[in-house]
């Protein structure tokens, strides 16, 4: 029998998981949702644009300024999976471009491999599935 509405809502699907960020401590982060990667592509989409050369077209990423924010706003959140920063708001993202490259570059990782971000990652998740 197929779920209804209510059973599907009632489902938490998404994983929440504590990273220890050095001078900080642990953060949580957690996978994110529809809504989460529309934002992300949507960023991704807005900074690059084609570029024709001879006969092929190729999409090209310039000014990646703010992508590792908005990444970092998509995924912080409290250990119930509450989400601690907007990621379509300016303040917040303004605060998470502040920190040091430390905070950045540890939650990045993290953040990219959770969510299958990494080239490859799918592919490798399918055929674990498989086995």
């Amino acid at each position: 029998m197929a779920l209804t509405r209510q059973q599907i809502e009632g489902i938490r699907d998404f994983q929440v998981v504590p990273v220890e960020v050095p001078g900080y401590g642990p953060i949580c982060i957690r996978s994110w949702d529809g809504r989460a990667r529309d934002i992300y592509d949507t960023k991704l989409m807005q900074q690059s644009r084609d570029v024709q050369r001879g006969d092929r077209t190729f999409s090209e990423l310039h000014d990646l300024r703010g992508l590792t924010a908005t990444l970092l706003a998509l995924s912080i959140c409290d250990e119930a999976g509450g989400l601690l920063f907007d990621a379509e708001r300016p303040a917040d993202l303004k605060l998470l471009d502040s920190r040091g490259l430390t905070f950045a570059q540890t939650l990045r990782t993290e953040i990219r491999k959770l969510n299958k971000l990494e080239p490859g990652a799918v592919e490798d998740a399918e055929k674990k599935s498989d086995a």
